[in-house]
């Protein structure tokens, strides 16, 4: 998961269950196994790409992109991301 997304899951959780509990779920995946991949201009430009040519959120392309990037599955449940069901390894949820 990149920090960008990071961002999402926070913001998301804040706005529907309140800013302590954010911060909770926050502080527990960043216990967690989960490799955190922080945003270079590589990574940036990947994102931007897939943003430029397929219907997905920005924070949406970083995440396609980190996928791919990394040679990594994307687990999601968000039908957005069929547009790029070609180009990255996804597990549907």
């Amino acid at each position: 998961m990149n920090v960008v997304n990071l961002g999402e899951v926070y913001y998301i959780v804040a706005r529907r269950k309140g800013v302590d509990i954010a911060d909770f779920i926050i502080a527990n995946l960043l216990k967690s196994p989960i490799l955190f991949v922080h945003v270079d201009e590589r990574l940036s430009l990947i994102a931007g790409r897939i943003k430029a040519f397929h219907k997905l959120s920005y924070a949406d392309a970083f995440a396609a992109a980190t996928a791919i990037d990394l040679d990594a599955v994307l687990l999601t449940g968000d039908d957005e991301f069929k547009s790029v069901e070609d180009k990255v390894k996804i597990e549907w949820l």
